[in-house]
This record gives structure tokens, sequence and C-alpha cells, in this order.
């Protein structure tokens, strides 16, 4: 069984963060928190819309991750020597794909991953007596990798420790 960390660039994740997966995807900024060793994948939605945040950009050993109307139709199968995929790449994504990190939950399950944990995820808003994260995408995203066999921990980083 393939076990994976996604790595999203919310505040908490420098506290929390662990390593030791057999799959690692780092979201965005999250490649400067976590050391390179630790993922393979880049999931870089921001990137081709702002490149400026990627000058000195770790080169993933896997490959890049993005939209494919970020680069174009005609986009490059590999960037600094590592392999490109897009969203569009991988066999039809879950409607509540819109977003790196459910995105990248879809990667991780396309690789293989059957448990994944998610390290710097942090929506600590509540939408009456739920976590924000549990009723929006990333939810819905979680409730159906369920229907798969997935299983998916968010690692909350809760500043006030609830």
């Amino acid at each position: 069984m393939i076990r994976a960390a996604i790595y999203s660039g919310g505040p908490s994740l420098e506290d929390t963060w662990r390593g030791g997966y057999d799959l690692g995807i780092a979201i965005n900024r999250a490649a400067f928190v976590v050391p390179q060793e630790y993922w393979q994948w880049a999931s870089v939605g921001d990137w081709w819309t702002h490149p400026e945040l990627f000058l000195d950009y770790p080169i993933p050993s896997a490959g890049y991750f993005t939209m494919r109307h970020i680069v174009g139709h005609e986009y490059p199968k590999k960037v600094n020597g590592a392999h490109m995929l897009t969203w569009d790449d991988l066999p039809p994504m879950p409607p509540t794909t819109s977003y790196s990190i459910t995105a990248s939950l879809h990667l991780a399950a396309y690789i293989g991953a059957r448990d994944i944990t998610v390290y710097g995820h942090d929506q600590f808003e509540y939408a009456g007596n739920r976590k924000l994260s549990e009723s929006t995408e990333v939810g819905r995203a979680v409730e159906m990798l369920k229907k798969v066999n997935v299983k998916v921990n968010i690692v909350q980083g809760i500043p006030d420790g609830t």
C-alpha cells in the first residue's frame, strides 16, 4: 500500500509536517518549507500565473503537476528536466477539483496511494458545527476518495491547540 503526504502551504505546515511516506506532493510554495527529499511531485497551479514566486523553485524528481489552461495546449512535456503532467492528462477528475489541493488528492490516488495525509491545509473557520474543510470541495473530494477505499487524514495545526 502506498502512503502519501500532501504538503500545502498553510501556516501550520512548518510545525506539523512529517516525512516517511512513499509519495510526497508539494503544493506551490510548500516546496520551500518541506525539504526536497520528502516530495517527488510539485503541484504548481500558481507557478504559471505568478512565475516571480518560483524563481528559485526546487526541481521535483518526478515532475510538475498543473492546469493545462495555465500552460496552454502545446505545453512542454519536460521542464527543467522534470516531467510535466497536467490535470487533463489524468482520467476524468472529480467535479470537486478546481484547486491544487483537490487535484493533488486526485494525483496521489491516481499514482496508487490508499492512505493520504495532508499537512498545511489550514481552514479553521466553521460552518455551523462542521469545519469548513468538511463542507467544501476538499470535504467532497475526501468523501469521493473514501468510496474507492482511499483514506485521507487532514492534519490540523490549530494555534490554540483545539
